[in-house]
């Protein structure tokens, strides 16, 4: 056997060993994320509110995300769609995403925040992330700013600025205005009272505005206005759509057979959580550039 031959053994040698190597690293990462899961989740409970979350942001790469055509379509049709109580002028209509950590419910709201037909329909779209506590004058404040187009400097004179100054100020800038506002992260259903003064102001836009909320509890759903028609569970993804996400990260959509076994599996150990196979696809993917690396430095 020539030299180039033995060269080219032990390079796939490496390569089934890398492979056993990260399945391993892959098992032993999501035996930890139970555990922290179980562990998150009992401190959750005990202090009885959610850990400070990181803030959230209305942009979000469209081709990455994968698997939610039906969730998209049927929020769309909400969205276009009028009701009675709409026209009497009662109620602003709320739809909401309900699921689970790490299904993608803020994906999804970032889809549709970014649809090109909901930047055409809506005279002005508006991004806020509430997260841990509600707080309704954070809120309003986020809402001028994002109905406003105020910089950071002018938004910061809001602070001193009392509740009702600034519920004020917002009945002021919506009136007339077929607005889409998407509050996302919402956890704390305990705060209806503080969310029912934001609610009233928000009737003085123009018929056809919509509100869009995300939250793991359908309790907050309801307390936020969502009707049960108007609330779009979230399910898992099945193991093709999670090789589908994995398979756009790690190759980046490229046809690799000799990949793809191993994306299956790693695919698999997901359980239908789009933000595992973002992040297994993220390791693999990091492999895949050493592996290949490895090839090259052979030949």
């Amino acid at each position: 056997m020539s030299c180039f031959s033995i060269d080219r053994v032990c390079a796939r040698r490496k390569i089934a060993l890398n492979i056993k190597e990260i399945n391993q690293r892959i098992d032993d990462i999501v035996e930890e994320k139970a555990k922290y899961h179980s562990l998150s989740m009992s401190i959750s409970n005990t202090i009885n509110h959610p850990q400070q979350r990181p803030e959230t942001s209305s942009f979000v790469d469209v081709s990455k995300l994968c698997g939610r055509d039906k969730e998209k379509a049927d929020i769309l049709n909400y969205l276009w769609g009028g009701s009675g109580e709409e026209e009497a002028g009662e109620v602003i209509p709320t739809i909401s995403i309900v699921g689970m950590g790490g299904l993608g419910k803020t994906a999804l709201a970032q889809l549709i925040y970014n649809d090109n037909e909901v930047k055409k329909h809506f005279d002005r779209v508006i991004w806020v992330c509430v997260s841990d506590l509600f707080d309704e004058k954070k809120v309003a404040r986020a809402i001028i700013q994002g109905l406003e187009k105020l910089g950071d400097g002018a938004a910061y004179g809001l602070e001193s600025n009392p509740l009702q100054f600034l519920l004020e100020r917002i009945s002021n800038s919506i009136q007339g205005m077929k607005y889409f506002l998407v509050l996302d992260d919402v956890w704390d259903g305990n705060k209806g009272e503080r969310w029912e003064g934001l609610k009233t102001t928000f009737k003085f836009g123009a018929p056809g505005s919509r509100i869009l909320v995300t939250t793991r509890d359908v309790t907050v759903a309801k307390m936020m206005g969502s009707s049960s028609s108007q609330i779009i569970f979230l399910e898992k993804l099945t193991d093709e759509q999670c090789w589908s996400v994995v398979k756009h990260i790690a190759l980046e959509g490229r046809d690799d057979q000799n990949l793809e076994k191993i994306g299956r599996e790693i695919a698999e150990k997901c359980k239908g959580l789009p933000l595992a196979a973002k992040t297994l696809g993220s390791l693999l993917k990091n492999w895949t550039c050493l592996w290949r690396g490895e090839i090259s430095n052979v030949e």
